[in-house]
């Protein structure tokens, strides 16, 4: 595979439907199995390789459409004194002096 001199791809996770959203979240409280999960799963990396490849992108990703989001993340590996509301309403603070304001962000 030849790339050219400034190959474009994505960096970092691409933004979750609604769908996966929900199936990540109903997966972890135990309401869907692994297999429903993965139908799930499926579909969005399917959806997110075909507009990475609508925009003619050189070096295409499955997104990490699969993986939990980083807050969930970084918040399991605190104490339980610092999970929760607070850590999630600090970052929910800090994207806002950065300008994220709406939504998929807030």
């Amino acid at each position: 595979m030849e790339l050219p001199l400034f190959p474009t791809t994505v960096v970092g996770s691409w933004p979750r439907s609604k769908e996966i959203l929900h199936g990540l979240r109903d997966k972890k409280a135990g309401r869907i199995n692994e297999s429903e999960f993965n139908k799930i799963a499926d579909k969005a990396v399917i959806d997110c390789l075909r507009l990475q490849e609508e925009v003619d992108l050189d070096i295409v990703s499955d997104g990490e459409q699969r993986r939990d989001n980083f807050i969930s993340f970084v918040a399991g590996k605190l104490d339980n004194r610092s999970r929760g509301f607070g850590f999630y309403s600090s970052f929910q603070h800090l994207l806002k002096l950065l300008g994220f304001s709406q939504k998929p962000f807030m």
